[in-house]
């Protein structure tokens, strides 16, 4: 009889280990999910952030072009740019037939 429970024991030791080792690996792999998870994570920041990066540069370029385009009105309206202005007489004339071609 006591051997009997010595054999009973031994079985739900092993199935014990068998169950702690089965555990185990469950917690390796979620483990390492938790790692590619994490590393995806850190890349999405990563081109999140160089996203922003280049709309910042991208809206100052916007910015600046504006600029440009305001300064470029403000010298026409002044009157400052006469060659423009001729440009601007010849590009009006074009393809309204009265060209003496």
């Amino acid at each position: 009889e006591a051997e009997a429970a010595r054999r009973a024991a031994a079985a739900e030791i092993e199935e014990a280990r068998a169950t702690l080792t089965e555990i185990e690996r469950e917690r390796d792999a979620a483990r390492a999910e938790v790692r590619v998870a994490e590393a995806a994570t850190a890349a999405a920041m990563d081109a999140f952030s160089k996203a922003e990066e280049r709309n910042a540069s991208l809206q100052l370029e916007v910015e600046r072009a504006a600029a440009r385009k305001e300064a470029a009105a403000a010298d026409r309206g002044n009157g400052d740019d006469a060659v423009s202005s001729a440009d601007d007489e010849d590009e009006d004339d074009r393809g309204n037939g009265d060209d003496p071609i």
